[in-house]
């Protein structure tokens, strides 16, 4: 579907279209999103942003020492 395809400059604007279109739309009180902490800083500031507008708040999992994600940390901060 061509009406379904955008185009941007890099995955940076893409994260904040995201963040800020979907986010700001569905997110609500209450409402958590999760990231890693091996994510990029760009993955990060959009969705505190979103978070400080929609009452919504960012779970963040840790790593293990190897840089794996602590798949039992995930477990723990998804909550629905």
């Amino acid at each position: 579907d061509a009406e379904g395809i955008i185009f941007v400059r890099n995955t940076t604007e893409a994260i904040n279209l995201v963040a800020h279109a979907w986010g700001i739309r569905n997110l609500k009180e209450g409402g958590e999103v999760v990231v890693a902490t091996m994510e990029h800083h760009s993955n990060f500031l959009p969705w505190f942003k979103v978070a400080s507008i929609t009452g919504s708040r960012v779970r963040v999992v840790d790593e293990d020492d190897s840089g794996i994600l602590r798949y039992d940390l995930l477990e723990e901060v998804v909550t629905g």
